[in-house]
């Protein structure tokens, strides 16, 4: 993997943030996926995350962005199927790992009311009604 994501410090990083590390598991379709939710976060979420805490609300527009980033799908699970349901790409090779990073970069908001709103309610509702 060439990509090297967080700040270097050592120990502070998850060990798959770091170029060296290699998995198995963790693939170049996860560091594409882990680029692209990066993004979104960095674009979309960070600007205004300190006042829709202080508003005690995340946008309707937030979410738009976030399906049309082909995010949104992805918190159902692997596999669920939620991809197949609306016009928006999986990640190749789908798997439980592309939601995990889809959570960890959202949770560099720090904001557990946005991560809580923006998610939750989809990948704890949503889930039983596909199955």
């Amino acid at each position: 993997m060439a990509k090297t994501f967080g700040d270097g410090t050592p120990y502070g990083d998850p060990s798959w943030y770091a170029s060296v590390y290699h998995s198995r598991y963790y693939k170049q379709t996860h560091e594409e996926w882990r680029a692209r939710c990066r993004k979104f976060v960095e674009d979309d979420i960070l600007p205004g995350v300190s006042e829709w805490e202080v508003n005690k609300k995340v946008p309707r527009d937030v979410y738009v962005k976030c399906y049309e980033a082909g995010l949104l799908p992805c918190v159902v699970g692997a596999q669920s199927g939620a991809y197949d349901l609306v016009p928006a790409e999986a990640p190749k090779d789908f798997d439980y790992f592309h939601e995990l990073i889809f959570i960890d970069e959202l949770a560099r908001c720090a904001s557990g009311g946005v991560l809580w709103g923006l998610i939750e309610g989809l990948q704890i509702g949503f889930s039983p009604l596909l199955f």
